[in-house]
């Protein structure tokens, strides 16, 4: 899954590539984005270039009766964007790319579970394929989640979708056939992503610094966030990490 990320970097050139070389909103670095908190994503309507809007994370879709379904909607399963009804609608015509250049999972080790920071090799930026709506006069979006690469499968059973440079336009495009969507929804080269890992101070949602990106020595000593075992339950939403 994925429940905080970073996005510390705006690349111009990237955002060009975009068609978004017009961006009006301010970046501001940010080093632990978590759930409900509002960031900037693109956006593409019908017969119009991408353009970047603000949007809360945990999509509220346009039917629910309240908002706190949001919290626990900030992921999609691949397997089931197409048919579920928070989702459905939304992959067929209100995609998004999220902003990002890393994430943080926890993998289980003796005694609990150790923070860690995942990126790209190349420490370039990149987008989260995901799905946005609006409700009464809110923008909310939830990442899409797939299988994890083999990379990562030692860290948790899922990883967030993340979208090639080359296919970032095709997701957004409303014309973009149903074939052509899910063809997408696959895991990112595990030989082009690498982890490390770093303090629990990720945990604290408020702890919005470089300091939570930097590695730590795996062995010292470690404040491990403690396993916490619970009942399985089926529902379009995935569990929510430590710390929330």
């Amino acid at each position: 899954m994925c429940g905080r990320y970073t996005d510390t970097k705006r690349d111009k050139q990237f955002l060009v590539r975009m068609g978004l070389e017009q961006a009006e909103i301010d970046f501001v670095p940010r080093y632990n984005l978590a759930p409900t908190q509002t960031t900037a994503i693109a956006v593409c309507h019908e017969d119009s270039r991408p353009e970047l809007r603000r949007s809360r994370w945990g999509l509220i879709p346009f039917w629910a009766k309240d908002e706190k379904i949001g919290s626990s909607l900030i992921n999609a399963r691949a397997e089931g964007i197409a048919t579920k009804p928070a989702f459905r609608t939304s992959f067929r015509k209100k995609r998004c790319v999220v902003f990002a250049d890393g994430f943080f999972e926890w993998q289980r080790i003796p005694g609990g579970k150790q923070p860690v920071y995942i990126h790209l090799k190349s420490g370039d930026p990149f987008v989260f394929g995901g799905l946005w709506d609006r409700w009464h006069e809110l923008e909310t979006f939830s990442i899409i989640t797939v299988e994890p690469n083999d990379l990562l499968a030692s860290v948790h059973n899922r990883m967030p979708l993340i979208l090639p440079a080359e296919s970032i336009l095709r997701w957004l495009d409303p014309k973009t056939s149903p074939e052509e969507l899910t063809s997408l929804l696959r895991p990112y080269a595990a030989d082009q992503m690498e982890f490390f890992p770093v303090s629990a101070q990720v945990n604290t949602p408020r702890i919005d610094s470089p300091e939570v990106i930097q590695r730590v020595d795996p062995n010292s000593p470690l404040k491990l966030e403690p396993v916490v075992r619970r009942k399985n339950k089926t529902s379009a939403e995935e569990p929510l990490l430590p710390g929330f």
